[in-house]
């Protein structure tokens, strides 16, 4: 808005007289200024220009403005949660229920309601509080607040801080006149000019503000570490089974395949043979498949997910061994564990509704060692030996005794070595 010079107020008081909105024309209203008396008005402003802020009129504008852009987005705020928060609040429910697995344990119409619940709550919540307010904030909007938050009903500063002059009485003695005014407005109600606190209207106090934290962190603890796809946790709801089957319709009940894992452990230190993994598909040389070779004292064992079997070795029952916790903690699982030992013979192994596997066993045999000479010489004992084992020898000792003085197989008599202290040799092949 603008204003013609007869409404600028005194130059004593005249930030106090601003008018409330609109672009204003310098005027004194003591010696009143029309305009065309340029020396009058040069006169008033040289009186006044001695009491003006020590501030530029850019200093003031920049300060000024700072506080309308505060007071804009206070006021964006205010209008916007009470439009944004409902949503958010149906949105951190469906998704918490979505993430911590409650799709997958509903019946459908159960996830058909929520569903259409939830749909209607996004639609209609952002009218239930605000609705009369829109999200287009304006800056005569922010300066309206900033005059609120200051309390005088008589005088509206921001509003007469944000006014400009009309372009007839734009000369350099009407504008600097009329920055002497903008200055006392300033210095008199800049001190009070703020955004002002953000009043929703929604009654938010501190326990609603911390149960919706609450709700907040717990859906994002549940979508970090219970969920394991997202994404398709939140589809669930919307998967829907809508035919209905006939009471004359009869289904085979079809058992599910066993999901097996096994493996063979061969015993310590037998390096020639590794780890072999079968499962429900692996198949014996009775069956079309390899020979399953283990050798003695070698360790088999079975795992058999979700399901509790009968497991028979060579006809003889296998208890169980132990259950294993498997699964998330939406979908939890059990996993049975079965150990069968290898003896010397070989070992037929049934797992009931699943397969049969022979294992063929290779007995171990015991290690050979043959001394073939011993010299003895200045610079000590000198073994000639053969070592010998199916798995090769990896390390042994030779170890010299002194003989008990009894008689031997053949008559001789056996008398100990003139020394106890009697070496262990090492051997390694």
């Amino acid at each position: 808005m603008t204003k013609a010079p007869d409404d600028i107020p005194e130059t004593e008081d005249s930030a106090s007289a601003l008018p409330e909105t609109g672009e204003v024309a310098p005027q004194q209203s003591s010696g009143v200024i029309t305009g065309n008396d340029d020396a009058d008005v040069a006169s008033v402003a040289q009186d006044n220009i001695k009491e003006q802020s020590e501030l530029s009129m850019d200093e003031i504008s920049t300060k000024f403005n700072r506080v309308v852009r505060k007071a804009w987005l206070a006021e964006f705020a205010e209008r916007l949660i009470p439009k944004a928060l409902p949503p958010v609040v149906a949105t951190s429910v469906f998704l918490g229920a979505s993430w911590g697995g409650l799709w997958g344990i509903t019946p459908d119409a159960v996830k058909i309601a929520a569903s259409l619940l939830y749909t209607t709550a996004l639609a209609t919540s952002p009218f239930l509080f605000g609705a009369d307010k829109s999200l287009f904030v304006t800056r005569d909007d922010a300066l309206k607040r900033i005059d609120r938050e200051i309390g005088d009903t008589k005088e509206t500063p921001a509003q007469t801080l944000d006014d400009t002059l009309v372009e007839e009485y734009s000369n350099e003695i009407h504008k600097e006149l009329w920055n002497i005014n903008l200055k006392q407005t300033w210095e008199k109600w800049s001190g009070k000019m703020k955004a002002g606190k953000i009043d929703s209207g929604m009654g938010l106090t501190k326990p609603v503000k911390g149960a919706l934290s609450a709700l907040f962190g717990v859906t994002v603890a549940l979508g970090v570490f219970v969920s394991s796809d997202p994404v398709h946790d939140v589809t669930k709801a919307f998967d829907w089974d809508l035919q209905m089957s006939t009471p004359t319709e009869i289904v085979a009940s079809v058992p599910a395949e066993l999901e097996i894992k096994a493996w063979i452990t061969p015993p310590e230190g037998i390096t020639s043979r590794e780890v072999e993994y079968f499962d429900q598909d692996t198949q014996d040389h009775n069956h079309g498949g390899k020979k399953l070779i283990a050798h003695e004292q070698s360790v088999l064992t079975i795992m058999v997910k979700d399901t509790a079997v009968d497991i028979t070795a060579d006809g003889q029952p296998v208890e169980l061994k132990k259950k294993m916790r498997t699964g998330s903690i939406k979908d939890p699982k059990t996993t049975y564990v079965y150990e069968i030992p290898f003896t010397d013979e070989n070992i037929e192994v049934s797992i009931a509704g699943g397969p049969s596997w022979e294992f063929i066993v290779e007995q171990d045999a015991d290690p050979t060692v043959e001394i073939n000479g011993i010299v003895i010489g200045p610079d000590g004992v000198l073994i000639d030996y053969t070592a010998d084992d199916d798995e090769r020898i990896r390390a042994g000792q030779i170890k010299m005794k002194p003989a008990e003085s009894e008689q031997g197989t053949q008559g001789e008599q056996r008398r100990p070595l003139p020394s106890a202290d009697i070496p262990s040799i090492p051997i390694i092949k």
